[in-house]
């Protein structure tokens, strides 16, 4: 009987052991995925929505019950949301499945570049820089300047100029190119811009091109155009030959009334909240970059992850 007993618990430790949850998966993002990020008193396990509902689309899209699959976020790591389950659910066909689509994903993150050919006279050797490009902030320009608010300022005059939205691209390392200028549809011109580099007198032809087909399809379209950076501050960097930022302007975004040389505050954040749309709607590489999304994933690691 104590024979009996004995095996019998065993067997119920066993078959409680195989239904307890086990982590199964690691996916690594490129900033928090928190749900109370930015609230440094509060430090929960729980998954940003903006996260969470697609994984749980993901795993449905595979025929696996999310109410079966735990997330939380890493305690010691708040990039990394570990997912668990019973292995009954992991050893579930659609699991590789899942983990193969999220693999895609980060392994889609190809670091991006721009490569600057320059067409240098024939008594000078040819000179090509490729630098690595970050997509970041959105930035608002207008033609609007310090005369025009004086001016305005003593009139009373509330005038109304056209908001245009960029998106400002950090590049390193840093190239000696103190500016550039697209060219205009000239004739027999067959080369993109012209540019000003530190140590050349002149100007040089050049050609831009990024590793991103779908990037550098909407710039020879011409549905985003590269111009020098709006930034005071990496505009008076590139004239000093420190090119470390481009901008990639998207189009106009719609009237701005000035009033004593400012813009209403509310005003201004609808137009960089319109702005920050307008790049994500264009897709990769923009939502590798910017927003809340699956995109942002780095690396997945764990089961089926080889």
């Amino acid at each position: 009987m104590r024979k009996f007993v004995a095996v019998t618990s065993l067997l119920a430790a066993g078959l409680v052991g195989c239904s307890q949850p086990v982590e199964f998966s690691r996916l690594t993002f490129d900033q928090s995925v928190r749900e109370d990020r930015g609230q440094e008193w509060r430090e929960s396990d729980k998954v940003l929505l903006d996260y969470r509902y697609p994984l749980i689309r993901l795993l449905m899209d595979h025929d696996i019950d999310p109410k079966k699959v735990s997330m939380r976020v890493d305690p010691e790591d708040d990039h990394s949301v570990i997912l668990s389950a019973a292995e009954k659910v992991i050893d579930q066909p659609g699991m590789a499945g899942f983990t193969h689509d999220l693999k895609a994903i980060a392994e889609a993150r190809l670091p991006l570049t721009l490569t600057f050919d320059l067409a240098l006279p024939d008594d000078h050797e040819s000179r090509t820089y490729t630098v690595n490009v970050k997509l970041g902030r959105v930035e608002l320009s207008h033609a609007y300047g310090l005369g025009h608010a004086f001016s305005d300022a003593l009139t009373r005059s509330r005038p109304v100029t056209e908001a245009h939205c960029a998106v400002a691209a950090e590049i390193s390392p840093t190239i000696p190119i103190k500016y550039f200028d697209f060219r205009s549809d000239e004739a027999g011109k067959s080369h993109q811009l012209v540019v000003s580099l530190d140590d050349y007198k002149g100007e040089v032809d050049a050609d831009l091109t990024f590793s991103h087909q779908g990037l550098q399809a909407l710039i020879e379209s011409g549905e985003i155009a590269v111009s020098m950076p709006v930034d005071s501050s990496a505009r008076s960097d590139m004239f000093q030959g420190r090119l470390g930022q481009i901008d990639l302007k998207l189009g106009p975004l719609g009237k701005v009334e000035h009033s004593s040389g400012r813009v209403d505050r509310v005003r201004h954040s609808s137009l960089r909240l319109k702005c920050r749309e307008m790049a994500l709607s264009h897709g990769r590489p923009f939502t590798f970059f910017m927003d809340d999304s699956l995109d942002r994933l780095v690396s997945v690691a764990g089961r089926y992850s080889e």
